[in-house]
């Protein structure tokens, strides 16, 4: 995984994760949301929704 920081204020590149990696941070998000966290629902639905149409 290759986290970089970008030109705009406090924004963030994330670049070659591997599935495990990805993995990791959808199951973190979970747990979040599951704790009412309205930014990991967000980003678990962003992820959900890439997994769908990815081939492993």
């Amino acid at each position: 995984m290759k986290i970089e920081i970008q030109q705009e204020a406090k924004t963030f590149s994330i670049t070659e994760m591997n599935f495990t990696d990805i993995k990791t941070i959808r199951d973190a998000c979970k747990l979040f949301a599951k704790n009412g966290s309205a930014q990991a629902t967000k980003i678990l639905e962003e992820i959900e929704k890439v997994l769908e149409n990815a081939v492993i």
